[in-house]
């Protein structure tokens, strides 16, 4: 895997990200506030603690929510190995933390 880039970053309350479709793949860890995002035609809303991968070559936006949302992105590229060893990278999806009893 190679990292491509990371940071954070703020949006204001419903405040408009993206609209973009990458050539790599991305991980969004929503830190503060809500989200909601559609990735293709699929939407999501992800609240703080929440991670969205976003697979390569699908289009993406979101719009935060009421209270706005901070976010920390990675754009990472994977080699072939890297997909055969961890093969749930060529989906988008909204995953969150677990705990037990949940």
């Amino acid at each position: 895997m190679q990292v491509l880039f990371h940071g954070i970053g703020g949006y204001g309350a419903n405040e408009a990200i993206g609209r973009a479709c990458w050539p790599h793949n991305d991980v969004i860890v929503v830190l503060s506030g809500t989200v909601h995002f559609t990735l293709g035609d699929m939407g999501l809303s992800c609240a703080a603690g929440h991670a969205l991968h976003i697979a390569p070559h699908t289009s993406f936006s979101g719009v935060s929510g009421i209270s706005g949302c901070r976010l920390w992105v990675q754009h990472f590229a994977l080699t072939r190995e890297d997909h055969k060893k961890i093969p749930a990278l060529s989906e988008s999806g909204c995953f969150e933390r677990q705990v037990e009893g949940d």
